[in-house]
């Protein structure tokens, strides 16, 4: 397990050193690096409420604890190539809890040389924190016999965190009331809230910031409505859409733009309601089933080195039968688990599910896979697993005793 622990770090390190690049404006990166300079200068908690502050934040923290021969872009890759490292652990971690060693063990291996997660190490993106947030929480609610109260609290923190980084991720407190529980729907109830209150404690200062910026009620950040718009705009039959397609005055706030594009998105769907399923199937082949190198498009907006022809190819094709492998072995590994009542990889199924409905119901991306792909893995390995033999029940005499 360190072994491909140390082999996902020195992959993404790699990348980084070979890869590494300053990004045009006006995409994601150069946000996320513009916003944590902000923080850095200690002017984030004034700065735009248009993009959650966890992200920037982490970028900042890289950034002051850089030594000062490294660049930012090189310090922030090599810390997100340690990322990848935990990402390995946690997918070994979770495989072994709901499956076996070697499911944990092939699982491992795969998001650690998996081409686009490596290859998101160098970029001010911030699926690979997201996918540690994300995984982190599965692995904790996968706890056998179940999680205790710390384990949940820490959990809930984690979605917390997840959610300033990628608000969908708040979907994952659904998780806490699918935990085995000997006192039924109440001990659920219980759970949930356990979950729920740490998630609130510390989502309430990142709220109250990005309410008082944008002087009105924002729980976490202004992408909803850009979102939710360009996956309705006239375009979105045939991605990609141009934000061209949901415009909005110049000098319109972000609050502003979030409103105006909101409306236009309630009404192109309340003027044609049954386009609504085409987008969702669109919408669904484009996050999950296009080619999977989100990574090295990305990559290509960006001033630096570049990959060359020939390991463009490779990447594309490589990243790309690894992905739609795993959906369809996903897909089957899901089917037998609820023919076997498998409450584990069903959970870890629903985490997959969850991670994915902000893109089916907004805006389709291969980006937005990323977090996913972990969750896939393990539960399209657990597809190849001969099931166990029943173990035999215990005498009678014992039925009273407890384990």
């Amino acid at each position: 397990m360190a072994a491909l622990a140390v082999l996902a770090v020195a992959l993404g390190a790699i990348a980084t050193v070979q890869l590494r690049g300053a990004p045009h404006p006006p995409f994601d990166p150069w946000f996320h690096l513009e916003l944590a300079r902000q923080w850095r200068a200690g002017t984030g908690l004034s700065s735009s409420a248009e993009i959650s502050a966890g992200y920037p934040l982490f970028v900042a923290g890289v950034d002051l604890l850089r030594p000062s021969f490294f660049g930012l872009p090189l310090a922030l890759g090599l810390a997100q190539s340690i990322l990848l490292g935990v990402n390995v652990v946690l997918t070994a971690l979770l495989g072994r809890r709901v499956g076996s060693p070697a499911i944990g063990v092939a699982a491992a291996a795969a998001v650690a040389v998996w081409p686009n997660l490596v290859l998101a190490a160098p970029l001010a993106l911030a699926e690979t924190l997201t996918i540690t947030c994300a995984l982190g929480v599965v692995v904790l609610l996968s706890s056998r016999p179940r999680p205790s109260t710390g384990q949940l609290a820490t959990a809930g923190a984690l979605v917390a965190l997840g959610a300033e980084l990628r608000p969908g991720l708040i979907l994952l407190l659904a998780l806490f009331v699918t935990l085995p529980a000997s006192g039924g729907g109440r001990e659920r109830l219980r759970d949930l809230a356990v979950g729920l209150v740490v998630a609130a404690a510390l989502i309430a200062p990142f709220a109250l910031r990005s309410s008082y910026v944008a002087r009105s009620f924002v729980p976490l950040d202004l992408r909803a409505g850009v979102n939710l718009c360009l996956g309705r705009a006239p375009g979105a039959d045939h991605p990609p859409v141009d934000r061209s397609e949901c415009p909005v005055p110049d000098d319109a706030t972000a609050l502003e733009a979030n409103d105006l594009r909101m409306d236009q998105a309630w009404e192109m769907l309340r003027s044609d309601p049954w386009r609504e399923p085409g987008l969702v199937v669109v919408r669904g082949r484009v996050t999950l089933w296009d080619a999977d190198r989100s990574s090295a498009d990305e990559l290509a907006r960006q001033d630096g080195h570049h990959l060359g022809a020939s390991w463009d190819t490779w990447f594309d094709r490589a990243s790309t039968l690894l992905s739609r492998l795993t959906l369809v072995l996903a897909a089957i590994g899901t089917v037998i688990a609820v023919l076997r009542r498998n409450g584990p990889v069903l959970r870890v199924a629903a985490a997959a599910v969850l991670l994915l409905v902000p893109a089916l119901t907004a805006l389709g991306d291969a980006r937005y896979r990323m977090p996913a792909i972990p969750f896939l893995v393990v539960v399209a390995l657990t597809a190849l697993r001969r099931p166990r033999a029943e173990p035999a029940p215990e005498p009678s005499s014992q039925s009273g005793a407890t384990g």
